[in-house]
């Protein structure tokens, strides 16, 4: 997308929403296909600023699971969306309040 608008409101994040749809269908379906699953989101609110969703690791056999959430920012996409895994909220020095990674 060329087009930047500074909004959150208006034709370009509606097409953005639009195509992050189309791009989260394609990444499933392609991850699926090759055995390479770790994630699901869908959108929180009507808006599509706001995703939730379920990440996991395995690891030694052992599957690793994960609440994640973030917001599309205003400057998006000049500026990109801060992941957040609320469970590892203060578990490592690098995790930031609210589970962000620094």
């Amino acid at each position: 997308m060329v087009e930047k608008d500074g909004s959150a409101k208006g034709i370009v994040f509606s097409q953005f929403t639009s195509f992050l749809d189309i791009s989260r269908f394609e990444c499933t379906q392609m991850n699926k296909s090759n055995d390479n699953d770790w994630f699901r989101i869908s959108a929180a609110n009507p808006e599509g600023t706001r995703w939730i969703g379920k990440c996991w690791y395995v690891y030694n056999l052992l599957k690793y699971e994960f609440d994640l959430q973030f917001n599309i920012p205003i400057t998006y996409p000049a500026t990109v969306p801060e992941l957040e895994l609320p469970q590892l909220d203060g578990k490592t020095q690098k995790m930031l309040e609210g589970g962000r990674s620094a």
